[in-house]
C-alpha cells in the first residue's frame, strides 16, 4: 500500500493533496520545496546526496549547491526551526538528513489490520484498545520485528 500521509511532531504531509500542515492550519511552500521535504521522508533516517537531491527533485535541470541550499533554508523556515537543526540535519561534504520522528498512514494501518485479524478485537472500546494501538505505531524507520515486539507487548497485556 502507497504511503498518503506523513507525519510528525504536529506536522502532516498529505502526499495526495501536495500539502503540508500543522496543527490542521497550511504551511506555505512551494512545488520544488515541497518535494524537496517528500526526497528527505521518503528517504528516511538516511543521508540524501546533493546531487540525489538534484536529481530528484530538478530532474534533468543543471542547478548549483546554492538552488538546494536555499529549498533546504526555505523548508527549515516553513518548520519553524530557527537556527536548530530539529528536523533536517546538515551532514557536511554528504547532503542532508531528516531526523524527526516520523510516522505513515501505512504504518498504522497495517499495525490496526494485524492486530484485528490476529487478536480478533472487532468489539474493543477506543481507550482500551485503540489507544494503546496507536502508542504501538512504529516510526518510519523502526524495524518489523520491533512493531511485532509491540504488538505481543499488547497482547500479553490483553489488549
Amino acid at each position: 500500500m502507497p504511503v498518503r500521509y506523513y507525519s510528525f511532531d504536529g506536522f502532516v504531509v498529505d502526499l495526495k493533496r501536495r500539502v503540508l500542515t500543522r496543527s490542521g492550519q497550511p504551511v506555505r511552500l512551494t512545488s520544488r520545496t515541497f518535494n524537496v521535504l517528500i526526497a528527505l521522508l521518503e528517504r528516511g533516517a538516511g543521508t540524501i546526496s546533493k546531487d540525489e537531491l538534484a536529481d530528484t527533485v530538478w530532474r534533468e535541470s543543471a542547478i548549483g549547491d546554492g538552488t538546494i541550499s536555499q529549498q533546504i533554508w526555505m523548508l527549515r523556515q516553513a518548520l519553524n526551526e530557527q537556527g536548530e537543526q530539529r528536523y533536517i540535519v546538515t551532514i557536511p561534504s554528504h547532503g542532508y538528513r531528516f531526523v524527526g520522528d516520523v510516522y505513515s498512514e501505512c504504518d498504522v494501518v497495517s499495525i490496526i489490520t494485524e492486530l484485528l485479524i490476529t487478536f480478533n478485537t472487532h468489539a474493543c472500546q477506543w481507550t482500551s484498545c485503540a489507544l494503546p494501538i496507536l502508542d504501538a505505531c512504529p516510526r518510519k524507520n523502526e524495524s518489523r520485528s520491533a512493531k511485532h515486539a509491540k504488538m505481543s507487548e499488547l497482547a500479553a497485556a490483553g489488549h
